[in-house]
């Protein structure tokens, strides 16, 4: 018998957003040009994070750090909770 997850790990995109804006920079162009991550991998990211299935570490490593002006430190710093919300599969 093969155990499944009761859940899902989904990003937070609207956080992602709001903190690029806090570094001035005001769109997911902008951070998918400043990021070196295809627009459509940052529009999934941010705008339809409910339909992201999996996500590459490469890619978010862009989006967040080069795209969206946050610093390692402050990654380091981060809760799993700020960049992600756990969804129940009563909930998906």
């Amino acid at each position: 018998m093969q155990i499944m997850p009761t859940g899902v790990f989904r990003l937070k995109g609207f956080a992602i957003l709001e903190a690029s804006k806090r570094k001035g920079i005001e769109n997911i162009h902008q951070i998918s040009m400043r990021g070196g991550v295809s627009y459509p991998t940052v529009h999934r990211y941010i705008e339809t994070p409910q339909k992201v299935e999996s996500i590459s570490l490469r890619a978010l490593y862009g989006v967040l750090i080069d795209g969206a002006g946050m610093t390692p430190l402050e990654i380091a710093e981060m809760k799993l909770g700020d960049l992600f919300e756990l969804i129940p599969d009563s909930v998906v």
